[in-house]
C-alpha cells in the first residue's frame, strides 16, 4: 500500500469501474484509523482522486466522549477529508453540532461545505450520510447540492440518531457517499 498525504485516513478499493459517462463509478472506502497510520491502494496515479463517486468513512464524533452540546466542532479525521476529491469537488469543511437528548434521540446536525474549483463544470453533488455500527445501518440522510464552478456551498443536514445506538468501542461510524454529476 502506498503512502497517502491524508494523515489518519486509510483507503481501501472496494469497487472500481471507469467509463466515459458522467456517472462513471469508482467506489472506494476511505476509513479513518485512530492510530494515525496512513495507507492507500488505488489504481489511479493519485490515490486521493476519484471519478463519479467516493465513499469516506470515519468515527462518528457524537459517539465519542468529549462532545460539546450546542457548539459546532470537527475532528482531525473530518478536516483531512478535504484531501480527497471526486471529479475535483471536495469537502472543504465538515462540522457537527449535538443538541440535548430528547426522548431517546440525540439530535445531531452535520454542516457540510463543498468546493468546486475553477475550470470545473457546475456539479450536482449527491450526498448520502449513513450512521453505521459495523454492517448495521442506524440511520441515513440524503441531500443533493448544486455547486457551481469556482464556488463553495454549504448545507446543514439533520441526523436524529437513537442515543442507545451510539457506541464508543468500536466506535459508531459515519459513512459519507459523494456522487457528482455535471449540470
Amino acid at each position: 500500500m502506498a503512502d497517502n498525504p491524508a494523515k489518519g485516513v486509510q483507503l481501501r478499493n472496494s469497487h472500481y469501474s471507469k467509463s466515459l459517462a458522467a456517472w462513471a463509478v469508482c467506489t472506494v472506502l476511505i476509513r479513518a484509523s485512530l492510530d494515525a497510520q496512513i495507507s492507500a491502494k488505488q489504481g489511479e496515479k493519485d490515490p486521493t482522486e476519484f471519478s463519479g463517486s467516493m465513499v469516506l468513512e470515519a468515527p462518528f464524533p457524537p459517539a465519542l466522549p468529549g462532545n460539546k452540546v450546542g457548539e459546532w466542532y470537527t475532528t482531525a479525521d473530518y478536516s483531512r477529508m478535504r484531501l480527497y476529491r471526486c471529479d475535483r469537488v471536495y469537502i472543504a469543511q465538515f462540522q457537527f453540532k449535538v443538541s440535548a437528548e430528547k426522548k431517546g434521540t440525540l439530535p445531531v446536525t452535520a454542516r457540510v461545505m463543498f468546493h468546486n474549483p475553477e475550470g470545473n463544470h457546475d456539479k450536482n453533488v449527491e450526498l448520502l450520510l449513513e450512521v453505521v455500527n459495523g454492517d448495521q445501518k442506524v440511520m441515513e440522510a440524503r441531500r443533493t447540492i448544486r455547486v457551481e464552478e469556482s464556488d463553495m456551498v454549504g448545507r446543514e443536514i439533520g441526523l436524529p440518531v437513537p442515543a442507545a445506538s451510539l457506541k464508543a468501542d468500536p466506535p459508531t461510524q459515519l459513512r459519507i457517499t459523494v456522487r457528482t454529476k455535471d449540470v
